[in-house]
């Protein structure tokens, strides 16, 4: 007689009802939304995830479906986050590559600095302090000019899809601003919203005005993106922005086409603004005090030996 062929282990399959116990599926995977771990297709079962929730996460147990909904909302922007949505968890290079990419963005360098200043340096670091295998390794990083403009754009869509996310069920308030960049008329829109109990401020979007920067213009813009990322207005409580006609005219303004879709929203002029207008017309003692702070500091910055003194 044959002997019996071994029977392969069933492999579970997510269910909704795990939420319950704060795990989301990632890759057809539970991942905890308590301490971001991402557990194995065996672990697929309600005993396994209730245990690990009363074990690392005690303080989290019965606290229901709707607690774990919102986290999953306005879960963190973390890099880590991303790195783990992209289906290459095992390439040892592509989150030093991420992580790379993320400092060049926020210092505004160049891309090119990735391939021709750090990798070099990251070798030379490695070759005088580490095993040869070190560099080796850091070598590979990807990190070409293509290659981090490439990352960078992803990087971007992704906070912007993780911003819109929360926008989508938490009110927030705009400031709107026009300008020109090499002839070029732009729209700027920062977004500041709540998601827990922190104020954030984050940059919404820019767009190229084609023609003209009129109202119109700008609220067609605005109200396009609304509707495509599917931002109901009644959660845009607030617009703050100069006091140029283009935003406060009565008739044709932006704020004006605003409220006549959106009535409850609240204008504000924009403190910064109010600020720049009181200068321009300051007068009397307040200038003359002024007059000799500028006076004096220019008096030492345009000196090396005083600049040195001071």
């Amino acid at each position: 007689m044959s002997e019996p062929t071994a029977k392969k282990a069933k492999l579970g399959n997510y269910k909704e009802d795990f939420i319950m116990f704060g795990f989301v599926s990632v890759h057809s995977k539970p991942m905890c939304l308590e301490c971001d771990a991402i557990m194995t297709h065996h672990s697929m079962k309600k005993v396994k995830l209730e245990l690990h929730q009363k074990l690392r996460h005690p303080s989290s147990v019965d606290k229901g479906r709707e607690y774990f909904e919102n986290k999953k909302k306005i879960q963190p922007i973390k890099l880590t986050d991303f790195v783990k949505k992209m289906n290459t968890e095992k390439a040892k290079t592509l989150k030093p590559s991420y992580l790379v990419t993320e400092i060049i963005a926020k210092v505004a360098a160049s891309q090119t600095y990735g391939e021709k200043l750090d990798t070099p340096a990251m070798i030379a670091c490695a070759n005088e302090t580490l095993r040869k295998d070190a560099a080796s390794t850091l070598s590979t990083i990807p990190l070409s000019n293509n290659t981090i403009t490439r990352r960078q754009g992803k990087m971007s869509n992704f906070v912007e899809e993780k911003i819109v996310e929360i926008l989508q069920t938490t009110n927030l308030s705009i400031q709107v601003n026009d300008s020109t960049i090499h002839n070029q008329a732009i729209i700027l829109v920062y977004v500041r919203f709540i998601p827990e109990d922190d104020i954030r401020e984050e940059m919404l979007f820019i767009k190229s005005l084609s023609e003209t920067t009129n109202g119109e213009d700008i609220f067609n813009e605005v109200m396009q993106y609304f509707n495509d990322e599917n931002i109901p207005l009644t959660n845009l409580i607030n617009i703050a922005s100069d006091g140029a006609a283009a935003m406060t005219g009565k008739v044709k303004g932006f704020v004006s086409r605003m409220k006549s879709v959106a009535p409850h929203i609240i204008y504000i002029h924009c403190i910064i603004y109010r600020q720049h207008l009181v200068a321009k017309n300051i007068g009397g003692h307040m200038e003359d005090s002024l007059n000799t702070a500028i006076h004096a500091i220019n008096f030492v910055k345009s000196n090396s030996v005083n600049n040195r003194f001071f």
